[in-house]
């Protein structure tokens, strides 16, 4: 039997037609490629890593020193600051108020009784006045100065009163006894010539004692009762009342507690001396007690900042107080919708760098080590941009110039220029900075990439800085003189000065709005003159990080003293020659089409 095919109908032929894929499956069919995955993955990562690292579920602190704001900026919520002024004079009172620590070591003074008690027995020892021997007579005067011997008529009859007080008092136990309890006071409390700390180190009426061998125990002691200056009557009186206890002749109690006050008083040292590190750790400890002056603000009610003044350091310091306050009082919905939005943002941002990225540079996709070093290297950039921007730096510039030269240098100029405007909008809004913010840091960058070009020789960059810095100094003086606002710190001087222009009137500040523009301005254009300095030193890590070789690198190659050509020159001088004729061939013809002729005349070097 004959096997002849089987006539089909038009329907079953139209049935067979198998269209291609459209759009729609050919792209989910590119998403499912596990590479593809991988990269997704990694633009995800980044994304979330620059999300926790501006602190997007969360508002921008927006304000810096010298910014002008347009209108009364009036607190949102309400919130206590510290009043650190009141606070710390408070706590100084109190260091003031406590009780300093002496101690006292009564040594001496006891010391001094036994000497006292050694010299009156050497007195005693005579008969009379005139059997007085020279060092004896010595001693008398000690009892007897020239300003006591002036009000005594006959020194030996002074000199025989002082003998018959203690004429039954032959071991001068009595008279040691009278001495010891009239100083019994000194002894425990101490003695002292004047206060050892000041006024505001602790208090200058009380002080602490405590004895050499115990810290621990203290006891309270006025100041005027061991005050050396302040203590004579006090002396006196007390050797008076225990010299009468102890039975001496009443005729004779007032000379004996003149005489012995009088050996006193010239010999009496300090017994007490200042526990520095004791009474500084009690006044820190009393400061710390003291609770924290609170001045509240009331929303809608306290101005933190007037319209068209600039805002000094303490006034941002107190909005950032007010910015905290209005994050404490955010809800975990509000954070995470905020959240989500600036997440979707950099998603945006990474679709439509890499929209550009599939259309004009899809090397970069199909390398995945190239694709990572990107990814890291924007994410290093607004890292970096977030630590420099702080208010006493604003040098967020640097990062991104230097990112956009690196693109430059690694890739093109064209996708440096779509990075570079992407991470800048990035930085820009997580800095709350706004259109102008991101207008300089615009122009900035693409001041730098648009001259960079071929880099031939290691000056190039400090040129291509020098440029980016003269044209963002150009731009914030523009951009500043349109927004009305200086860009940078403001040397506050406010009184104000009224100019008149016809009929109306204009208001000024001294020193004012020119000078600290164009301070920002010379700030900018330095730190952008700063980064092409620092690109030069960084430029070969940069070379070997994206492995891609400059024009610099090319022309080092090329060297005739490069070890690889003279080694060629040296075994096979006929390929030599041929190499540089090559070379100079290939270079003239890439130079004719708009090619990289160096880049040729190094590859013909090698070639062989």
């Amino acid at each position: 039997m004959s096997a002849g095919s089987q006539k089909r109908t038009r329907s079953d032929r139209v049935a067979s037609v198998t269209l291609p894929p459209g759009r729609v499956a050919r792209t989910r069919y590119y998403l499912q490629q596990p590479d593809v995955l991988v990269r997704l993955g990694l633009c995800v990562l980044a994304a979330l890593a620059m999300w926790l690292i501006t602190g997007a579920w969360t508002p921008a602190f927006p304000y810096r020193t010298g910014y002008v704001p347009p209108r009364d900026v009036v607190a949102r919520v309400e919130f206590s600051v510290e009043d650190a002024a009141r606070t710390e004079a408070l706590r100084q009172q109190a260091r003031s108020e406590t009780l300093t620590l002496y101690e006292n070591r009564s040594q001496p003074l006891t010391q001094l009784q036994q000497a006292l008690k050694d010299k009156v027995f050497l007195l005693t020892a005579a008969e009379s006045y005139d059997a007085l021997e020279a060092p004896a007579k010595t001693v008398w005067r000690e009892f007897l100065p020239e300003t006591l011997r002036a009000e005594m008529s006959d020194e030996a009859v002074v000199f025989q009163d002082f003998k018959d007080a203690l004429q039954r008092d032959t071991q001068l136990e009595s008279f040691q006894r009278a001495v010891h309890n009239a100083l019994t006071d000194w002894e425990r409390d101490g003695i002292l010539k004047s206060l050892s700390h000041g006024p505001n180190e602790g208090n200058q009426s009380v002080i602490l004692v405590h004895p050499a061998d115990a810290e621990n125990t203290t006891h309270r002691v006025e100041v005027k009762d061991v005050r050396i200056p302040e203590f004579d009557a006090k002396l006196n009186s007390r050797l008076v009342e225990e010299f009468r206890k102890e039975g001496v002749p009443e005729q004779h109690v007032d000379l004996m507690a003149k005489l012995v006050f009088h050996w006193l008083k010239p010999r009496l040292e300090p017994t007490l001396t200042y526990n520095e590190s004791a009474s500084r750790r009690m006044a820190e400890e009393a400061a710390a007690r003291v609770n924290p002056v609170m001045t509240t603000t009331y929303a809608g009610q306290t101005k933190l900042a007037l319209a068209g003044q600039p805002l000094t350091a303490k006034q941002v310091a107190n909005l950032y107080r007010e910015h905290r306050a209005v994050l404490a009082n955010m809800s975990y919905a509000q954070m995470l919708v905020r959240g989500l939005a600036d997440f979707g943002m950099f998603i945006a941002m990474y679709v439509l760098c890499g929209v550009y990225i599939w259309f004009n540079e899809r090397r970069l996709l199909t390398d995945m080590r190239r694709f990572a070093t990107l990814l890291g290297t924007v994410v290093a950039t607004v890292t970096l941009a977030q630590f420099a921007s702080d208010d006493q730096w604003r040098a967020e510039l640097v990062p991104l110039i230097l990112f956009g030269m690196t693109i430059a240098v690694a890739y093109r100029r064209e996708l440096a220029l779509v990075l570079s405007a992407a991470v800048s909008l990035v930085v820009a809004i997580s800095l709350g900075q706004g259109l102008a913010e991101f207008v300089i840091l615009v122009s900035a960058v693409a001041g730098a990439v648009l001259l960079l070009g071929r880099i031939r020789n290691r000056t190039k960059l400090i040129y291509v800085g020098a440029f980016a810095g003269l044209v963002v100094t150009l731009t914030t003086i523009g951009v500043g003189t349109v927004v009305g606002q200086p860009l940078g710190l403001m040397k506050m001087d406010t009184a104000p000065v009224t100019i008149e222009l016809g009929n109306a009137e204009q208001t000024f500040w001294q020193t004012s709005f020119a000078t600290s523009l164009l301070a920002m301005s010379a700030w900018n254009g330095g730190c952008a003159l700063v980064t092409g300095i620092l690109m030069t030193g960084l430029l070969p890590f940069v070379e070997r990080l994206f492995d891609v070789q400059t024009d610099l690198s090319l022309l080092e190659m090329s060297d005739a003293a490069h070890p690889l050509l003279q080694e060629l020159a040296r075994r096979a001088p006929g390929t030599y020659n041929h190499s540089i004729n090559v070379a100079s061939i290939a270079e003239a013809a890439a130079d004719s089409i708009g090619a990289n002729g160096l880049l040729v005349r190094v590859g013909a070097y090698f070639h062989d």
